[in-house]
């Protein structure tokens, strides 16, 4: 099976939005601009990789190989956003567990250089933290914490399970990403 046969490939799941979000953590267009970032990021590493090489040609290379680059970082995005073991992912995509790691190893860098990390993220903060005058800061002392994984939670569909978890909460809460 190829990959992008598979129910789980990027070009199913962009059937239908909601999935896709669901199962992803991120919207198609998300997605999509993600893609087009690494997609870049991975034509400047091969330029790097194979300085012997034509620019215009490596470039060919990896936009030949695009549709396989957005699996890839569809695998990825699963496995960070479900936390399935590979071995599953790689029987839903019809590769071995092996090559499901090789994907993961490989994407995980680019990625990291493309989305804000919580390390980047904290270590700007404290570095802005630190620019304040040292007795403002003591005279403000307190703990900084950033909360950026609030998702909706779908309700059970059995009405006894439901009443269990029931909180009394009405409004339901947004999806905050920025």
């Amino acid at each position: 099976m190829a990959l992008m046969e598979s129910f789980f490939s990027s070009v199913n799941l962009r059937k239908d939005p909601h999935r896709f979000f669901t199962l992803l953590g991120v919207s198609v267009e998300q997605f999509d601009a993600i893609f087009e970032k690494l997609l870049r990021l991975r034509i400047e590493h091969q330029k790097k990789r194979l300085p012997l090489r034509s620019p215009e040609r490596i470039e060919r290379m990896v936009l030949r190989d695009a549709d396989i680059l957005r699996e890839h970082l569809c695998i990825t995005l699963l496995y960070l956003r479900q936390y399935n073991i590979q071995e599953v992912l790689a029987t839903a995509f019809g590769i071995t567990q092996g090559q499901v790691s090789k994907i993961i190893r490989r994407i995980l860098p680019l990625l990291e250089e493309i989305l804000p990390v919580p390390e980047k993220a904290s270590a700007a903060i404290l570095e802005a933290l630190q620019k304040i005058d040292p007795a403002t800061r003591q005279k403000y002392a307190a703990g900084i914490i950033i909360d950026a994984s609030e998702q909706p939670i779908e309700r059970n569909s059995d009405p006894e399970q439901q009443r269990k978890e029931y909180s009394g909460k009405k409004n339901i809460t947004a999806v905050s990403f920025n």
